[in-house]
């Protein structure tokens, strides 16, 4: 009786070749060759003998990109940096806008060397800029190359920066003229009177100044915010540092408030007739002005914080809850907010029969955003909120309300490390995050600023505080205030 011969295949990961290749097409291999390779070129080009070795990779370094051969370390380490940060980082999708934006800046480099140095190979642009130059210069002449040249400078700052080339311009200004006036060499412009416009319109150049502000406020893009460690909770076994609760109830520290002796009134001036423009005047502007103490100023306020025993327990509950679904889970630490606790949750695995294989599946986030409300039943929370997942991390966070929700204080934030250390002419604290990181931003880089919302949900809270800020941290020589109320 014939018997049949099986025939198994190889998979193709046991193929010696394939896991060759993936070891070295991983971010991280990938960028400590990089490495290596920026700083060998870079000793090739620094030390006066060469060998056989070393004076091959120059010179075909030169043949290809000239002049940029200086250049191509600079390129190539940057890249090896970009790998290795987001291989740490574990992040899947990588956005390939700065390495783009330093590849387009090399390149008009060596096109710009080429078209300078009367397209020399060596002393120019190398082969690469040749071609370049030369294929420009045959469809657009020598403009084009220039044109081409300028627009990949834009392009590539813009890419590697997240940032706009007028836009950097004009912060260097800003700081310019910043360091000139902590030196004393430039003092506030006065308040010039301007001619009011009969129809109530803007004039035509302030007009133009709104709209390209708001151009560049729709090409900017979001912010990222760096996101601190789960260094506080976590689920180690180790003994963890106990936050006792406490009442939630304002006290003040400062001094007693004193009633400053009231200034003589003085005559009021009748308003001038119609069409005559009021010139406004400064009063004590000789005189010299001290800032006011914070602790003067603003309160203390206790804080009350659930303790890390009951964090950890809710986190291995809304592990337990989420396993009853069918939706494998670890976690893995949390972050103590103001108001509430986001717990950091990882997806594991599953594992499915596939073509008679056992893989394993990674868990959807949508399975545990999902499950939203029978997380909420299982914590006996009134409401909890997912993000699914935390934007730059692998973890989905699960935000749960606090026992007793703490009040933010403006003395404290004024006095955190991130308020000091920013750097901008109206700073204003906004409050803190879930993880309890202050909210700091610059009002003047804010084209507009409108403060809304419905009863109750702090809208005189925020101007208060954006105004008392502004007089805390200005004299009258740095700020100018306005108020009207209609």
């Amino acid at each position: 009786m014939a018997t049949k011969k099986r025939t198994s295949k190889k998979k193709s990961g046991s193929d010696p070749l394939s896991q060759l290749v993936g070891f070295f097409g991983r971010a991280d291999v990938m960028g400590v060759a990089l490495m290596l390779i920026s700083i060998f070129t870079l000793l090739s080009l620094f030390t006066g003998s060469r060998g056989s070795l070393t004076g091959a990779w120059i010179d075909g370094l030169e043949q290809a990109f000239g002049v940029g051969v200086w250049g191509f370390p600079l390129v190539t380490a940057a890249l090896a940096l970009w790998l290795v940060i987001h291989a740490m980082e574990r992040m899947e999708d990588m956005a390939w806008q700065r390495p783009l934006g330093a590849a387009l800046l090399f390149i008009a480099f060596v096109t710009g060397a080429n078209r300078l140095m009367e397209r020399q190979v060596v002393d120019g642009g190398g082969w690469l800029g040749m071609q370049l130059s030369q294929s420009i210069d045959d469809i657009a002449g020598g403009f084009g190359v220039w044109a081409f040249v300028a627009a990949a400078t834009i392009i590539g700052i813009f890419l590697l920066t997240d940032q706009l080339l007028i836009e950097l311009v004009r912060d260097g200004w800003d700081e310019l003229q910043d360091w000139r006036y902590r030196r004393g060499e430039r003092s506030l412009p006065p308040i010039e009177p301007s001619t009011p416009i009969p129809s109530g319109e803007l004039p035509w150049y302030k007009r133009l100044r709104e709209q390209w502000d708001d151009f560049l406020t729709r090409m900017r893009p979001a912010p990222v915010r760096d996101r601190p460690q789960p260094s506080v909770i976590t689920t180690t076994s180790a003994g963890p540092r106990m936050v006792e609760p406490a009442p939630s109830s304002p006290r003040t520290n400062g001094a007693a408030s004193r009633s400053a002796p009231a200034a003589p009134a003085k005559p009021v001036t009748p308003p001038k007739e119609d069409g005559d423009i009021l010139t406004p005047r400064i009063v004590g502007g000789a005189q010299e002005w001290r800032l006011p103490r914070l602790g003067d100023m603003l309160s203390d306020w206790e804080r009350a914080a659930d303790s890390d025993d009951l964090i950890r327990q809710q986190g291995r509950l809304i592990q337990e809850t989420l396993a009853l679904f069918g939706v494998p889970a670890d976690f893995e630490g949390a972050y103590k907010g103001p108001a509430v606790t986001q717990y950091l949750i990882k997806p594991g695995y599953v594992e499915r029969t596939i073509a008679g294989e056992r893989k394993r599946q990674k868990i959807k986030v949508a399975k545990i955003a999902a499950l939203a409300n029978d997380l909420a039943l299982a914590l006996a929370a009134p409401s909890v909120r997912i993000e699914a997942p935390i934007p730059g991390t692998n973890y989905v966070g699960v935000e749960v309300p606090n026992r007793e929700s703490n009040v933010v204080g403006l003395k404290e934030l004024m006095e955190s490390e991130e308020f000091q250390k920013r750097k901008g002419k109206l700073l204003i604290a906004l409050g803190e995050d879930v993880k309890g990181q202050p909210v700091i931003t610059d009002m003047a880089r804010m084209p507009h600023l409108l403060i809304a919302g419905a009863t109750g949900s702090g809208k005189s809270v925020c101007i208060n505080a954006v105004i008392t800020g502004l007089l805390l941290t200005h004299t009258p020589d740095t700020l100018r205030l306005l108020m009207v109320d209609p």
